[in-house]
């Protein structure tokens, strides 16, 4: 089925309105956010989609520092 509009993300305009003036191609937002992507040599789809991915999350704000959803390592400040 034909995925609706209404239900895209437009991450173009979301780094326009976050940074208007300044390039907002992936190589760009790659540079800006320090998202390595030294890999990409051609524009492949499964590259391009995981680089965005990363930029995506940085647009909304960032990772969160030392989250970690693995069990075996321990958290800091965690109590006993």
């Amino acid at each position: 089925p034909v995925l609706a509009m209404s239900q895209s993300i437009d991450t173009l305009a979301m780094a326009r309105k976050k940074f208007p003036g300044a390039q907002a191609n992936l190589d760009a937002l790659c540079r800006r956010f320090e998202i390595n992507n030294t890999h990409r040599d051609l524009h492949g789809a499964l590259v391009d989609a995981d680089l965005l991915a990363n930029v995506y999350i940085e647009l909304l704000g960032g990772r969160q520092p030392g989250l970690s959803l693995d069990a075996s390592q321990e958290n800091e400040g965690e109590a006993p």
